[in-house]
């Protein structure tokens, strides 16, 4: 199950729930960053929804509070630097 709102993402980030969070999409980017915070599980298919999101938005797209199992996946795929930038000194996380 997962739940979408303007600029946050609460639930499993998986296969099973990919497609409902992609029809949320234009909803979930109005912020121009996404929370993360309420992620309680996520697969390789949604990091790809990540990217997807990310090409949606049309330029970077701020991704906080990543709980640390999504962050091990998206290191284990080696898209640090595409997910996860690093932020420019002075900036809030």
């Amino acid at each position: 199950m997962v739940s979408v709102s303007p600029g946050r993402i609460e639930g499993e980030l998986c296969f099973a729930t990919a497609d409902a969070v992609l029809r949320e999409s234009a909803q979930l980017l109005k912020t121009g960053s996404i929370d993360l915070s309420g992620i309680t599980r996520a697969d390789s298919a949604g990091v790809a929804l990540l990217l997807e999101l990310r090409r949606r938005h049309g330029a970077p797209l701020p991704l906080t509070q990543i709980p640390a199992q999504l962050g091990g996946l998206i290191e284990f795929f080696n898209l640090g630097a595409i997910l996860m930038p690093p932020q420019p000194s002075g900036s809030a996380p």
